[in-house]
């Protein structure tokens, strides 16, 4: 009879059936995987990049326009009326001069009819300035204050007891505000996250109509 084989060779185990490593199909494979995971990684982190770059930028603009507006609104409340000049400056479609009461260091009304301050404000270049022009015996100090930024329009319309439009300030009763501020904010994109970043422009509009409240002290 023919003997049978042992498992083993020259003492030396034999081993079947055992593979050494990936072959290159599956390399491949599990390279194609990952990169389609890095990508919807590095995609959905872009997208939230943006989204946040550009609600920040929103609220920003949004603050910058609700203050302005606020300080507008807030002055010429205060105003006995707006003047067609004053200290050099004009009243037209973007500066608005207006005559208001000096106060004290208490914030009292000195003399409503004889001393007066003025507010003046102006567009310089993208930027809404507020001019203050104290009268010698107010507590008001002079200076000039930067109100808003990236204005890329402004514009003060004077209406009368009427609301009818009006070029002669002693006949307004009323001014309409309209102001637009705009932002640049840099985001990524997929399109061009090779390059340069991206700037979508935020623009924020606002209208509104003040009545001078202290129209009755003006003088006769």
């Amino acid at each position: 009879m023919r003997a049978r084989r042992s498992g083993r060779e020259g003492g030396t185990p034999v081993r079947r059936g055992c593979r050494g490593g990936f072959t290159l199909l599956e390399l491949m494979f599990a390279s194609s995987v990952m990169a389609m995971a890095i990508g919807f990684v590095l995609y959905t982190f872009i997208s939230y990049q943006r989204a946040f770059a550009v609600g920040y930028s929103h609220l920003g603009v949004r603050n910058e326009i609700r203050h302005a507006m606020d300080s507008m609104a807030r002055d010429i409340r205060w105003t006995i009326e707006p003047v067609a000049t004053h200290g050099g400056h004009a009243t037209s479609a973007t500066c608005l001069v207006l005559k208001v009461p000096a106060i004290d260091a208490s914030k009292e009304i000195i003399d409503i009819k004889n001393a007066a301050d003025y507010f003046v404000y102006r567009l310089n270049g993208n930027a809404l300035e507020r001019i203050v022009i104290p009268h010698e015996s107010s507590d008001r100090e002079s200076g000039t204050t930067v109100v808003a930024r990236g204005v890329t329009a402004l514009a003060f319309t004077l209406e009368d007891r009427n609301n009818a439009t009006t070029s002669v300030p002693a006949d307004a009763c009323a001014v309409e505000i309209s102001l637009a501020v705009g932002g640049a904010v840099a985001v990524v994109s997929s399109v061009d996250y090779a390059g340069k970043p991206a700037v979508t422009a935020q623009t924020e509009r606002l209208a509104t109509t003040v009545t001078f409240r202290n129209t009755a002290a003006r003088s006769t």
